[in-house]
Parts: C-alpha cells; sequence; structure tokens
C-alpha cells in the first residue's frame, strides 16, 4: 500500500474518530456495534501515526547517509545504462581485464593456471599456463 493510501485512510479515519467521540459523550446513542469500532479506529490510526513518524526517520536519516557519502566522495552521479562505454566503443568486441585485477588475482592464487576466454594479446599481461582462444587450446 502506498504511504499516500495510509495518509489518506488515516485521515478518513481520523475525522471519523473525532466524530465517533463527539458523540460517545451520550454513550445511550450510540449502537453496540458503533461503540466496538471507536477503539479499532482508535488503533488503527494510532498505527498509522506511528507509520508516519517511522517514514520521517527514515528520510531523515537517507538525507544523512547520502550527505555523508557526498562529503566524503563516496556517491557517484547516477549512471544510465545508456551511457555505458560498450555502447561508444569501437567495433572491436574484446574489453579485457584492467592489468591492475590481473595483478591482484595472480598475487593472491600464485599464479594463472587456465584462462578460459582468452587471445594471444590478453596473454601478454594475464600469462596464464594454459588459456583457449576461440579456434585454439595453447
Amino acid at each position: 500500500m502506498r504511504f499516500q493510501d495510509l495518509q489518506q485512510q488515516h485521515q478518513q479515519l481520523t475525522a471519523a474518530i473525532v466524530q465517533l467521540q463527539s458523540v460517545s459523550e451520550s454513550s445511550a446513542s450510540l449502537s453496540p456495534a458503533a461503540s466496538d469500532y471507536t477503539p479499532a479506529a482508535i488503533a488503527h490510526g494510532q498505527q498509522l501515526q506511528a507509520l508516519e513518524q517511522e517514514r520521517q526517520q527514515v528520510a531523515a536519516a537517507l538525507v544523512h547517509i547520502t550527505t555523508l557519502a557526498r562529503q566524503h566522495g563516496l556517491l557517484l552521479p547516477p549512471q544510465k545504462s545508456h551511457d555505458c562505454a560498450v555502447q561508444h566503443s569501437s567495433d572491436s568486441n574484446e574489453w579485457y581485464t584492467l592489468p591492475y585485477w590481473v595483478d591482484q588475482a595472480r598475487e593472491l592464487m600464485g599464479g594463472i593456471d587456465l584462462d578460459p576466454a582468452s587471445s594471444v594479446e590478453a596473454q601478454s599481461w594475464i600469462q596464464a599456463q594454459t588459456y583457449y582462444t576461440p579456434a585454439v587450446v595453447h
């Protein structure tokens, strides 16, 4: 359920509660069904108030977190999928892992045994013991 729907229900219930409370001054005029409804309506209104308070707390926390992220340079501008470099690249469909990451992997694993989707050019920095190109196993 959307927040606006909850807010509208809250307003309707609040109006009903006010009306019922004004009538409840003379409880003899209320039928048993109407007097049974009053506590439930009040409880529902209280739930909606609690939800609104929680929503405000979450919104404030999100603003605070976003501000901190911006201050520390952790927040990147949003990117749209059509901004991908792949779609603006040359005619080549070759996309290589950056040497930094290859070096990190090699250091962690003590070498690279197999590169299952590679090229002769990529092996100049990958240096796998065995690698596969589209046509040949090396």
